[in-house]
């Protein structure tokens, strides 16, 4: 299997773990070290794409660890949906629905914030460059 389709499949996982709120997007490795109980460097590893790491025993491992909630043969092979069909429906809740919504206004206005601090940091630099000159 190529590593890169693995990777990919994790980075849509850890995604949509952020997206429900199931792991930190500030502490992504620290939640996945304590949910699947194993050391920082093994998840570390594994979600830099090294293949000694990035087994299907640690997707099934990391399966296990969320409920089993994502479809076993796309985990491992990319065929299908992501989700199994009950987790698919998720969204038919509409407080999940109102809670997933408002999870990403935040973190949209969050980035805002960061983005606008890093813009008057800019203009600051730019006000120095001409004043030097």
């Amino acid at each position: 299997m190529n590593k890169n389709n693995k990777l990919e499949r994790i980075k849509e996982i850890i995604r949509y773990l952020i997206f429900t709120q199931k792991i930190g997007y500030e502490s992504i490795q620290k939640d996945l070290t304590n949910v699947l109980k194993s050391e920082k460097s093994v998840i570390s590893r594994a979600l830099n794409g090294d293949e000694k790491y990035l087994t299907d025993n640690f997707l099934v491992k990391l399966n296990s660890a969320f409920g089993e909630e994502f479809n076993l043969e796309w985990l491992l092979t990319g065929k299908g949906d992501m989700l199994k069909k009950e987790t698919a429906g998720f969204s038919d809740n509409p407080q999940i629905e109102q809670a997933l919504a408002e999870n990403i206004y935040k973190k949209l206005t969050e980035a805002n914030e960061k983005l606008d601090t890093v813009k008057d940091d800019i203009i600051e630099l730019q006000k120095l460059v001409v004043e030097h000159k």
